[in-house]
């Protein structure tokens, strides 16, 4: 009877398993739908109104006064701005679908490899970016902790007060059964109020004048270091700079990544 009715467990939990995987199936294939819709349906329009609004611009080179200028130049910006919010929302959305590996990456190497990308707008803003005691061997998907660092970086980069020199220190303590990663700026800082909330999708704290964006960075951030078992949070002081902060599981297995992997 017992032998039974641990049958009858393991059916039940068996049965439950297949329709949380049909649930997850499911739903990443909406995530694919739609990732393909924005990248193909959504975009075509928006280069259908920028490229007319362009011809027209040139055909009337001369003829327009200052505010028929202003309405094309605003037609142009807005087009721009939407279609790097739909990449943007594409990138988040394939951070569920898109098939992950898990291998060695040496931390150090990596952010090399990023800081030469990034050299061009590290040089213009006349930043130092340095780091220490990274792990020399992480496992982790290396284009999902890539991805990661440069969203951080870009930030620091991005949020600077005008009179400073930005300074980025990227730190690593080692911990029993993960690492802490610190990623600090000398910028502009955030308010405490909106500390909670800005790993939400679409949070700005800026409009567009002042910085651009799209208010899915730091969510992205948030969902990269949730996959790979982690939290990710953040200290600052207005003016003073702020220190982002996330874990990366030292126990993941390629066999229990598709775990983390949440829609």
């Amino acid at each position: 009877i017992k032998s039974e009715q641990a049958i009858v467990e393991r059916e039940m939990a068996l049965s439950k398993k297949n329709a949380e995987l049909r649930k997850y199936i499911s739903s990443n294939m909406e995530l694919e739908n739609f990732a393909y819709i924005a990248s193909h349906d959504l975009q075509a329009p928006l280069r259908t109104i920028s490229g007319f609004t362009q011809l027209l611009r040139r055909s009337f080179a001369g003829q327009l006064d200052q505010r028929q200028e202003e309405y094309m130049s605003f037609i142009v910006s807005s087009t721009k701005n939407m279609k790097e919010l739909i990449l943007a929302l594409l990138t988040f959305s394939r951070a569920n679908t898109t098939q992950r590996s898990l291998e060695v990456v040496d931390v150090a190497e990596l952010l090399g490899e990023l800081q030469t990308e990034l050299h061009v707008v590290i040089t213009e803003k006349n930043a130092t970016v340095k780091s220490e005691n990274l792990p020399p061997a992480l496992t982790a998907d290396r284009m999902k902790l890539k991805m990661l660092f440069q969203n951080l970086i870009v930030n620091a980069l991005k949020f600077q007060r005008s009179d400073q020199t930005p300074v980025i220190e990227i730190k690593a303590i080692e911990k029993p059964t993960e690492w802490l990663f610190m990623v600090v700026d000398n910028g502009i800082g955030i308010e405490s109020e909106f500390q909670d909330k800005i790993f939400l999708l679409f949070k700005r704290l800026h409009n567009q004048t002042q910085y651009e964006g799209t208010g899915i960075g730091l969510a992205l951030c948030k969902k990269l270091v949730e996959q790979h078992g982690g939290e990710i949070g953040v200290r600052s002081e207005p003016g003073k700079g702020s220190e982002f902060y996330f874990t990366i599981s030292k126990q993941l297995q390629p066999e229990e990544f598709a775990e983390f992997i949440h829609v």
